[in-house]
């Protein structure tokens, strides 16, 4: 789960459609994540005051969720579908 701000607005994605809840705890969890590449920029910045003389090397392999207008049961149960993604950094020197 992410915000809209992290999922495009922050990435300069424009805001196209994604599974959204429809009760969220707060703002930080509006969305289902439709890429991976804000957490791992969240990791890299509550790590950018470490020292890694031999670089930062990070990835993920995870589930995302992107609406499927095609399995749409009701109103109420949102078409959607997962799609295994990868995602890696490497910040270094």
């Amino acid at each position: 789960l992410c915000s809209i701000n992290d999922n495009f607005t922050a990435l300069g994605r424009p805001i196209t459609e994604a599974v959204s809840l429809s009760n969220p705890a707060n703002v930080e969890y509006q969305v289902v994540r439709t890429t991976l590449l804000p957490g791992l920029l969240k990791t890299l910045q509550h790590n950018k005051s470490m020292s890694f003389t031999g670089g930062f090397k990070l990835f993920e392999i995870s589930d995302v969720v992107l609406p499927d207008k095609e399995h749409v049961v009701t109103e109420t149960v949102v078409g959607a579908k997962n799609a295994r993604r990868v995602c890696a950094t490497y910040a270094g020197p």
